[in-house]
């Protein structure tokens, strides 16, 4: 009898155990969730604002290139300048370029690269499908500017009669979003 009186009390406190056990591992994965959801959150907001910001740069050096067009001052030195001062300062961007209506480079921040044609790329394509004036955020591709992976987003360029006149482009390298995850510490066991 004795026997079997310790086997059942050791039996009732393998439950006993058992049921702590499952009760915390509920709990951990409860807590490990919300901080995965905190941390995809706060991800989503700071690319969300990279690309806010990458989009209001097109805008401006849209403007400025409008504004110089109009001064009867666009050229190649000019529009270079105005595309190397938007990308001052702006880590996440690898470049600043502007597409004439063949998808031929005519300003670029990256030397060398007047002329090659880029009409084949879904950036310029799309505008010339599409009559909008939004902003066009394409898959990444291998560029053949750098030959470096990017991000491309661009606006059309469009004359008064809604004629695409050219496209201005911006690349935002995955290397950049890359190190701003990788700065995120999620502990010791975090992955």
């Amino acid at each position: 009898r004795m026997a079997l009186f310790w086997a059942l009390v050791m039996l009732l406190l393998l439950v006993v155990v058992g049921v702590s056990l499952s009760l915390m591992r509920a709990e951990f994965l409860s807590r490990g969730s919300s901080l995965v959801q905190s941390y995809a959150h706060v991800m989503d907001e700071q690319v969300k604002r990279i690309f806010q910001a990458t989009d209001q740069r097109l805008q401006l050096a849209q403007q400025e290139l409008l504004t110089l067009k109009a001064r009867g001052q666009l050229n190649t030195a000019n529009a270079n300048g105005l595309l190397s001062a938007q990308l001052a300062g702006q880590t996440q961007l690898g470049g600043l370029w502007v597409l004439d209506a063949q998808g031929k480079i005519l300003y670029d921040t990256e030397p060398g690269t007047v002329g090659l044609s880029l009409a084949d790329r879904d950036f310029f394509t799309t505008h010339i499908n599409h009559a909008s004036n939004a902003l066009y955020l394409d898959i990444p591709v291998l560029s053949r500017r750098t030959g470096r992976w990017q991000f491309t987003t661009s606006r059309a360029l469009r004359g008064a009669n809604g004629q695409l006149e050219g496209v201005i482009v911006a690349s935002i390298e995955p290397s950049f979003l890359e190190k701003l995850w990788q700065s995120v510490d999620l502990g010791p066991d975090g992955s």
